[in-house]
């Protein structure tokens, strides 16, 4: 959970939407279970919230943005250190 808070944190400057519960809404359908998807989809969060569609959804590809870029990041930075210590060839 904690780590779903950070995510919004760090991401949320970036976004459209000014409610912080709305854009840990968007968090969790990107991070959560699959019940956690299927209750943050997009349209829920719009519903929930009274925002529009198309707002959640734009703030939705910003978060997979910076999660991609996050990610290559750390493969990046962690891929030298894990193949000197013999983790990954």
């Amino acid at each position: 959970m904690a780590a779903v808070r950070a995510m919004r944190d760090y991401s949320q400057p970036r976004m459209s939407m000014q409610n912080p519960n709305a854009a840990l809404a968007v968090c969790w359908g990107f991070y959560g279970s699959k019940k956690h998807r299927q209750d943050f989809s997009t349209y829920e969060v719009a519903r929930g919230f009274k925002l529009s569609q198309s707002m959640v959804a734009r703030d939705s590809k910003v978060l997979h943005q910076i999660a991609k870029s996050l990610e290559n990041q750390a493969v990046l930075r962690l891929t030298p250190y894990f193949r000197q210590k013999l983790v990954i060839e």
